[in-house]
């Protein structure tokens, strides 16, 4: 029987978390990997990532209670791991499970340990803030038993490791790929979209800072000349941020709260857009800016280490403070009146090893 790798995955089912599963499941199902070794997903719902030449098993408590997630990480997979005797376990989602195997790693995407709250975070998102605080020392658990730890930005490696006092060289940069886009597509734009349109697609946590976005489209209100959309994907319904949110800006004009999209939605509003905003305070990576790069638009994004990261290789990129709603302004004025002149290419920089492309290539360094 050929050796057993399992690729840990319980919690992730929704945004860009589900797409890391899926672009692993995916290049793994069509790698050599596959003819050499038996690739077993633990996953919540298989629906959510199927890929051929991949077994599944469920786990859909995972997603009800945190208990569930702590029963299955410590108590449970160790079981498992001694009925699959896996040559490699991967966790694609934080925690360091107890489980029995040569080679152990754990894929760091969350930032939260490194979240700096604010008095509104606690007004709006209490949970999450007290969740923030408890992941700094869930991460801890079991760290230093991983063979590797694997982070997306070198930033990351850095960070972490100072704060969990982790050799820099067992820790593995992961950068995902930006996407290729059809000439086609690039500056594709519907007959109905008669007026500028930014973007910013993602879900509504705290960090995400959309309040600032909405009070630079507050200030670009009272220009009477200047007509445009800033579009966002939640609608209100997801929590009390977002709830917080649609209640203080609705009334804007210029503001749409479009909800969660598809994926062939959001690649249509890719296509109709002007232009990428993407503000958020802490990322592991910001996969809406690489998605966004193959489509050649302008981008404005946070003035912060994971943004000039994600943005190598764009062509028409500035940045702002994340927190001044004045200077996004001027940035998004500068859109409107066609003045790019502050928007430039963001050169591509090499780190230092160990660094790795794909997740064929990460499988192939941790199995070393």
């Amino acid at each position: 029987m050929r050796p057993c790798i399992v690729i840990s995955a319980v919690n992730m089912t929704q945004g860009g978390l589900l797409t890391i599963l899926r672009m692993c499941l995916s290049e793994l199902s069509n790698s050599d990997i596959s003819k050499h070794y038996r690739i077993i997903a633990l996953v919540a719902n298989k629906k959510l990532a199927c890929y051929p030449n991949i077994m599944y098993l469920e786990f859909p408590k995972s997603k009800r209670r945190w208990v569930y997630r702590l029963f299955y990480e410590y108590i449970f997979f160790n079981r498992l791991s001694k009925r699959l005797k896996p040559v490699l376990w991967l966790s694609l989602h934080d925690m360091t499970p107890r489980v029995n195997t040569p080679v152990r790693a754990t894929y760091m995407h969350n930032a939260t340990p490194f979240f700096e709250w604010t008095k509104q975070d606690w007004r709006y998102a209490k949970s999450y803030v007290l969740f923030a605080l408890f992941y700094k020392y869930l991460y801890r658990i079991n760290i230093h038993r991983n063979t590797y730890l694997i982070v997306q930005q070198n930033w990351l490696r850095d960070r972490f490791a100072k704060l969990f006092h982790f050799d820099k060289k067992k820790i593995i940069v992961a950068r995902p790929a930006s996407k290729s886009v059809d000439n086609a597509d690039k500056h594709c734009v519907s007959n109905d979209q008669r007026v500028p349109m930014f973007f910013y697609p993602s879900l509504p946590h705290p960090f995400k800072n959309f309040e600032t976005v909405c009070e630079a489209c507050e200030i670009l209100k009272h220009k009477n000349d200047l007509k445009f959309q800033m579009c966002f994907t939640f609608d209100g319904s997801e929590n009390r941020y977002a709830q917080w949110i649609v209640n203080a800006y609705q009334d804007n004009p210029n503001i749409r709260f479009l909800g969660l999209l598809d994926t062939e939605t959001l690649k249509k509003r890719y296509q109709q857009s002007t232009c990428l905003i993407f503000a958020s305070t802490l990322e592991t990576w910001g996969l809406p800016i690489s998605e966004y790069i193959g489509y050649e638009k302008p981008m404005i994004l946070s003035d912060l280490m994971f943004a000039y990261e994600t943005a190598q290789g764009s062509q028409v990129t500035t940045f702002f403070e994340p927190k001044n709603s004045q200077a996004l302004a001027i940035k998004m004025q500068d859109i409107l009146e066609k003045k790019i002149t502050e928007f430039h290419p963001i050169p591509i920089t090499q780190i230092e090893n160990p660094v790795v492309k794909t997740f064929a290539d990460l499988i192939n360094k941790l199995l070393a």
